[in-house]
């Protein structure tokens, strides 16, 4: 084909590379500080992604084990999705999530072929979740307001946040000077964000992130990365109690500790009276109404657009307690899935999640202590986190969150197989 032929002939692999490395950068950096910014530039991204995989430039991927059956569970949500457009009359916004985390494979093929400066993507990530942090922090402190976001819906952005500092951490462990202080700045400051959003659920991930990042440091402990200079220990000391010293100026007056005591307090009233509406309350009876819509159908689901009408069905017949309030979501990810469109779509989520899981963990046990093994700990970190989140929300129905999900998934696995094949 002679115009694939010139455009292979007049563009470098190298410029390729940078074009990528670019549009990661933009894309980081301005995804919290202007808005809809992320929809634009990702979308950017994906185009060029489909050109260099279409016109094959580069290195190609060996599609072993671990991408075929990642593949495979990303082909059968589209498949699903399908199904109940074809079958069910559904509509084809049905197919728009399970399409969205299919565009994971042509970045990450990009990706493998043509590589990715990952200095771009760890200083767009700083420099824009810094710029955020000072936004909020202005949005809270001295505008009053007590869920500060930047315009976003709290909760992806926070979810969103601690995946950057989760990413960010675990580039700040391994690298050295001044790119280490910069990392760890940057992890500080995303923190700060998920703290002045006031999301419970966002924190509930710091839980298992933190025992994650413990037991990887445990079973690796032969190789002893995490023993320090005595400078940058000390100072890492005085940036721990900084932070929590900020950190805890921040709480009292984010009010989220009043909150976390609002949940608790929540959970005894909902055994007293399921009835009563809170936002506790209101996801219990969702998940009760996602329950029980699985014994009834097991394998399809209820359907995207006959849920509304069967939740109201639901509440009518005293089943469950919604009042007037009918969520768009049932407040999780697992029984979301379950609730529209049946077991399989639920077990495709936990697949995702595991095939992921494993790819990053399989890294971590074999390869040494360098840029590898940092990028294999903050994808673990990010799926770990995502996981949680799963639980009480939806973020892989959130645009923010997903399409966060998709670029991050598809840079730091396509990293890791271009390292595999010697490519870097």
């Amino acid at each position: 084909m002679p115009i694939k032929n010139l455009l292979k002939a007049s563009l470098h692999d190298k410029r390729w590379h940078v074009g990528i490395s670019s549009l990661l950068f933009f894309l980081m950096t301005f995804m919290f500080v202007w808005d809809r910014s992320y929809n634009l530039f990702a979308a950017l991204l994906l185009l060029l992604s489909l050109v260099v995989v279409a016109l094959r430039i580069g290195n190609s991927l060996a599609w072993d084990r671990e991408i075929r059956w990642l593949m495979s569970i990303l082909v059968a949500g589209v498949a699903i999705g399908l199904m109940h457009v074809l079958l069910g009359g559904e509509s084809f916004t049905v197919v728009e999530r399970p399409l969205k985390l299919l565009f994971i494979l042509p970045i990450m093929l990009a990706i493998v072929r043509v590589g990715v400066q990952i200095k771009l993507l760890q200083f767009g990530l700083v420099l824009g979740v810094v710029i955020t942090a000072l936004i909020v922090g202005y949005q809270h402190h001295i505008g009053g307001m007590l869920r500060a976001a930047n315009g976003y819906n709290p909760l992806p952005f926070s979810e969103v946040a601690l995946t950057i500092c989760g990413v960010l951490s675990a580039f700040c462990l391994v690298d050295r000077g001044w790119r280490s202080w910069m990392l760890g700045v940057g992890a500080i400051a995303a923190f700060y964000c998920v703290i002045v959003s006031g999301s419970r659920g966002t924190l509930l991930a710091v839980i298992p992130m933190l025992l994650t990042l413990i037991l990887i440091a445990w079973f690796r402990r032969q190789s002893c990365w995490w023993r320090l200079r005595q400078s940058t220990l000390a100072g890492l000391v005085v940036v721990l109690v900084l932070t929590s010293l900020g950190g805890s100026i921040v709480w009292k007056s984010s009010g989220i500790g009043e909150r976390i005591s609002q949940a608790f307090s929540s959970i005894t009233t909902y055994k007293e009276d399921p009835s009563s509406i809170s936002s506790v309350g209101i996801r219990l009876n969702l998940w009760q109404s996602a329950w029980i819509s699985f014994q009834e159908n097991p394998i399809v689901g209820v359907g995207h657009a006959s849920r509304p009408q069967y939740l109201r069905d639901l509440n009518a017949d005293g089943r469950v307690s919604l009042g007037d309030i009918y969520w768009a979501h049932t407040h999780s990810d697992y029984f979301d899935s379950l609730q529209r469109y049946g077991l399989p779509s639920m077990l495709l989520v936990i697949a995702l999640y595991v095939a992921l899981f494993k790819i990053f963990l399989s890294v971590l046990r074999r390869s040494a202590i360098g840029e590898q093994f940092s990028l294999a700990l903050g994808g673990l970190l990010s799926v770990v986190g995502y996981a949680t989140f799963s639980l009480t929300e939806v973020p892989l129905r959130n645009g923010l969150t997903l399409v966060f999900f998709v670029v991050l998934m598809a840079v730091l696995v396509g990293m890791l197989k271009r390292r595999e094949l010697g490519f870097d």
